[in-house]
C-alpha cells in the first residue's frame, strides 16, 4: 500500500528542506539567552524591599 501526498505536503517537505540545507553551520545559543535567575533575585529583592517599606509604614 502506498502512501499518496498532497500537494501541501509535498511543498511542506521542499520546504523543509531548504531550511534545513541554509541554516548557519553554527548557531549562537547566547544571543536570545535569558538569565531567569538573575531576574528572579532582582524581582525578589524588590519585593523584599516593598514589603519592608510597608510595614515601616504603620
Amino acid at each position: 500500500m502506498t502512501v499518496v501526498k498532497s500537494d501541501a505536503m509535498l511543498q511542506h517537505e521542499k520546504w523543509i528542506a531548504e531550511v534545513v540545507a541554509h541554516r548557519p553551520k553554527r548557531s549562537n545559543d547566547n544571543v536570545m539567552h535569558i538569565e531567569w535567575s538573575k531576574y528572579l533575585l532582582v524581582v525578589a529583592a524588590i519585593a523584599a524591599l516593598a514589603i519592608a517599606a510597608a510595614s515601616m509604614m504603620k
